[in-house]
Formats: structure tokens, sequence, C-alpha cells
């Protein structure tokens, strides 16, 4: 990156979420973005929405069963398969997403997690408070 980064294009509310909403974390992935919304000023559920990479335009919507006390931030992370894996650190939780945006499944988790992190084809990393897993896929 160059002493200075340069905004090439830029979208704005409502276009990628309301006034009062915040992108809790975006990954690229599986030629698609994938955003973890919030309420900013409402505990409420969150949600997962896929866009297109060039418009920006949902291809879908899917409401987590996770609601947001506070300011800690959800990760998420591309997983082979055109799947997705979210984090939920409340709730020390691992939700795998199909690629057709259906909740395969739900890993309980023994520590808080943080985010996560896919490492090649099957070395899953994931960041705790105190320290970092690694799990074989």
């Amino acid at each position: 990156m160059l002493p200075s980064i340069e905004c090439i294009k830029e979208w704005k509310s409502p276009h990628t979420c309301t006034w009062d909403e915040i992108i809790n974390d975006i990954v690229y992935g599986n030629e698609t973005l994938l955003l973890i919304i919030k309420n900013k000023f409402v505990d409420e559920f969150i949600r997962m929405e896929l866009q297109s990479d060039e418009t920006l335009d949902r291809i879908s919507l899917l409401r987590l069963n996770i609601i947001c006390n506070g300011n800690v931030a959800f990760g998420c992370c591309s997983l082979t398969c055109s799947e997705w894996l979210i984090v939920d650190y409340e709730k020390k939780r691992l939700f795998q997403i199909t690629k057709d945006e259906k909740m395969k499944r739900t890993i309980e988790y023994e520590s808080k997690p943080a985010h996560a992190t896919l490492f090649g084809p099957n070395l899953l990393v994931v960041s705790r408070t105190s320290g970092v897993n690694f799990h074989e896929l």
C-alpha cells in the first residue's frame, strides 16, 4: 500500500444497510461479499447478507439466531465449497452456512471465539480471548 490509499468506489446507506445499522464484518469469497449487519442502538438478531462483489446488490439474506448485546464484533470467514462460517462470541458458537444460505450446523465452542479464518483448504484457525486454536477440517 502506497503512502496514501485512494477510494475508487463508495456505497452509502441505504444501499448497504440502513442509517441505524453497522456492518460488523465483511469478507470476500466465492465471488460474493458476506456482510454481518447489526443495529447500532437496539439489541436484536444480526443478519448475514450475501451481496454481489461488483454491484453490491443483495443476493440473499439470512437472519441469525444471535442477539448482539453490546459492541462485540461478530467475525466470519469463507470456507471451501462456497460455504461460510460465522463466529458467535457471546454464546461460544460457530455457525456453518451452506452455499444456498441455509444453516448447516451449529458448533458449540469450548471458549469464546473472536474470529476465524481458513488457512489453505483444510486448516481452520480460530482466535480466542486467551489464544489461538487450529482445527483440521
